[in-house]
């Protein structure tokens, strides 16, 4: 390894090791995101499948949760565990494969780049469909390349990315469709490690592929309707603006511009097949995001895997050439750790001043009331304590279930307003009164009303942060 070389390793592991300390600190600190809550409910309801998602992240959450209780810590530990290995592997594949430039990028991509470092700490499904997807990719590469038997484990991850969440789906067809797209690969179809690996993916699928079957299709028919729901006239910039701050400036013109640059220089035959793997894996989700955020309502998380073949073009096209591409890593690695640090000081510290509504770090705060005042409320009324907590959304009652963990467990309904969700299939009708109801703000929904006659405030509880007001909650009485 060259003088040169080692520098940049170095500065990449040595960025792992910040990152991994910031991780350790920030997840032992900070309050358990809604989201998170939500997620923890799953490993109390461990199924094939979820109304909203594939159960991956229930199981990785169980595992941690079971060897170090309920914790914040060990709900996100699964996230930072996950993010780390990956980092750690992307870096021996790349180094391995191309050179040390290329390991290196890699590294600091999963470890640096906003939308990654916050896949580490905050754990949604969004962590195991990053980490096995991009392995994925990975092992594809070395089975149409350089060792056929790689074929099966690639299999089994592009499962437990399919498994995690379906927006990889496109990824994973031009994968299997790469023997008709890049001429070069054609001796797969002759090779059945080629057709057992999909198998293997499959089977990984069946689980949560008969969930559905015995739930009338419920994913099916929930992330259908997400995904065909109109989005308003702004769509596309709304979408695509928020990936320049997930990959930032330089990494997202260049995951997408390459792929792009590639596919035409392959009609010329002036690209390897090598690079005609990633740019269609690229290709095929990019194309189907674009176009579909022109007109449907997605969410910016959402178009993740279509930068992920560009990743892999971007480490190796500046690995390969890296007096040329350096300034340009530099300064990507630069922003992203500077945008890190401000978001990270902004939650610490707050010292922008934001609205509530405007700072994305309030998230941390505005439910601090549940682990504090709520149960404060309820330890000093035995007689609600053994009532059922219920709300009109997943947020509060998954909240309650993780910092309190009440008997019986927190309900979340669908009153006309709201989406399906895990307690939709635990609990489709309005419990027996009486119950508790916990409202954000002052106000009841207006369709509890028509289901309930006598309603009757019973506290409101203020979420502080540093002194000021971070959110309101109410409690109700609900009766017959």
């Amino acid at each position: 390894m060259a003088r040169g070389e080692r520098a940049v390793v170095g500065v990449a592991f040595g960025l792992l090791a910040l990152a991994t300390v910031v991780r350790w600190l920030f997840i032992s600190s900070t309050m358990v995101l809604d989201d998170e809550a939500y997620y923890y409910v799953w490993t109390r309801h461990l199924a094939g499948g979820y109304v909203d998602g594939g159960p991956t992240i229930a199981y990785v959450n169980a595992f941690f949760v079971a060897l170090f209780g309920a914790t914040g810590f060990a709900l996100r530990l699964g996230a930072v565990v996950l993010l780390t290995a990956l980092a750690c592997y992307l870096y021996w594949w790349g180094a391995r494969r191309f050179n040390p430039c290329t390991g290196a990028l890699l590294l600091g991509i999963v470890t640096c780049t906003p939308i990654c470092f916050f896949s580490s700490i905050v754990h949604t499904y969004d962590t195991e469909m990053a980490a096995a997807m991009l392995a994925a990719i990975a092992l594809y590469y070395d089975a149409f390349f350089v060792d056929r038997r790689a074929f099966y484990p690639g299999g089994i991850m592009l499962g437990v990315a399919l498994l995690s969440k379906i927006s990889v789906a496109f990824s994973a067809l031009a994968i299997a469709l790469l023997p008709w797209l890049v001429p070069e690969t054609r001796w797969a179809w002759r090779r059945r490690e080629y057709y057992f690996s999909f198998a293997l993916a499959a089977l990984f699928l069946l689980p949560f592929l008969y969930w559905n079957a015995t739930h009338a299709f419920a994913f099916v028919r929930f992330k259908g309707g997400m995904a065909f729901h109109p989005g308003p006239p702004n769509a596309f910039l709304r979408v695509w603006g928020a990936q320049l701050a997930c990959w930032l400036p330089i990494l997202c013109g260049f995951a997408i511009a390459l792929p792009c640059r590639v596919l035409l220089a392959r009609r010329r035959r002036a690209a390897s097949a090598e690079e005609g793997y990633f740019a269609w894996v690229a290709a095929f989700p990019l194309a189907f995001f674009a176009i579909g955020s022109c007109v449907v309502n997605y969410y910016g998380n959402w178009v993740a895997p279509a930068f992920f073949g560009g990743l892999f073009l971007t480490a190796i096209h500046a690995g390969r050439a890296w007096a040329r591409y350096r300034l340009l890593a530099l300064l990507q690695g630069a922003a992203s750790v500077l945008g890190l640090a401000v978001l990270l000081g902004q939650l610490y510290w707050g010292f922008i001043p934001l609205r509530a509504r405007a700072d994305i770090t309030n998230r941390y705060y505005c439910h601090s009331a549940i682990p504090t005042a709520l149960k404060a409320y309820l330890m000093a009324h035995p007689a609600e304590r053994n009532l059922r907590i219920v709300s009109d959304n997943y947020q509060l009652p998954s909240l309650v279930n993780f910092y309190l963990h009440p008997h019986p467990e927190a309900l979340g309904l669908s009153l006309g307003r709201y989406h399906a969700t895990l307690y939709s299939t635990l609990s489709p009708r309005l419990p027996a009164p009486p119950f508790l109801f916990l409202a954000y703000g002052d106000q009841y929904p207006i369709e509890l009303k028509a289901l309930a006659r006598h309603i009757t405030p019973r506290a409101h509880f203020v979420s502080r942060r540093q002194g000021k007001d971070a959110g309101h909650l109410s409690l109700w009485m609900v009766e017959q």
